[in-house]
């Protein structure tokens, strides 16, 4: 026969309970916060060195998805506050200035892509500016008013967005942008927290195999290997989820998106 020797765990608990004895929360706690800290530093030093190249490469094929983010058949963008989360190099709100916003807060956590954006704006020529007698959009202008006017740039973790922020925006807006964030429920969180009550929130992401062609390969990796389906209603699992975590009703017609999600039932829709 055979005769087991059980190894008691109470020696076990009691260094356990001597070591958690030691710790003291406070620094447990600063060092958490250094280490997010730092990691924050190197997401945004990554972004810095690549925001030139972004404006040029990749900007080009994203901001071609601004106009169905800001679409007017949903909301009205003239006139409107607007917060653009992860603004990038600006095509969001660029582009909402050139639509007659009154003021656009263009927030990211790279200072290298603000400063990207700054400098677009302030090389629109100055009288293109119809609101102070310029040439304005009768000679071509694209800008109601001079984008140095309503366009302004400030430095933000997108996770933790000022509580002075509240409650202040008409239109809060990410494009192509939250949807990176480490925690996206937080970052969604963060943007209702900035819309005024009854305002909007609009994101856009990327969307299926027919919509995206180059992310083909994963739902052909899926189908081949019998996931296709569990794929399919994971993802819209996780997307209601994400909205509902926001305090956003997934099943509100928000955005007027709702025959969006009917026309593409159980898929992810571009925004």
């Amino acid at each position: 026969s055979t005769t087991i020797h059980r190894r008691t765990s109470t020696g076990s608990s009691k260094r356990q309970h001597h070591l958690n004895s030691k710790i003291d929360p406070y620094q447990l706690v600063q060092s958490i916060m250094k280490r997010l800290s730092h990691e924050q530093q190197l997401a945004s030093q990554a972004w810095n060195e690549v925001a030139e190249e972004y404006q040029n490469r990749i900007e080009p094929f994203t901001s071609k998805f601004v106009p169905n983010l800001l679409d007017p058949t949903f909301l009205n963008v003239r006139s409107k506050t607007i917060l653009d989360v992860a603004s990038g190099t600006g095509a969001v709100a660029l582009y909402a200035a050139m639509k007659g916003a009154a003021h656009v807060t263009a927030t990211d956590f790279s200072e290298e892509m603000l400063d990207v954006l700054g400098r677009r704006v302030n090389a629109v020529p100055s009288n293109c500016d119809a609101s102070s007698g310029g040439f304005g959009l009768g000679a071509g202008c694209k800008y109601p008013s001079h984008p140095s006017r309503v366009v302004e740039t400030i430095l933000a973790d997108g996770l933790s967005l000022p509580s002075a922020w509240t409650d202040q925006y008409d239109i809060v807006s990410s494009n192509f942008g939250v949807i990176y964030f480490p925690k996206v429920g937080q970052g969604l969180s963060e943007m209702v927290k900035c819309a005024k009550p009854g305002g909007k929130v609009c994101i856009t992401g990327w969307g299926n195999s027919d919509e995206t062609q180059a992310f083909s390969i994963f739902p052909l990796a899926m189908k081949i290997c019998g996931f296709y389906s569990k794929w399919i209603e994971a993802q819209s699992g996780a997307r209601r989820e994400l909205l509902a975590l926001a305090g956003i009703d997934p099943d509100d017609n928000f955005l007027g998106l709702g025959h969006q999600r009917r026309k593409h039932r159980g898929r992810m829709t571009p925004n």
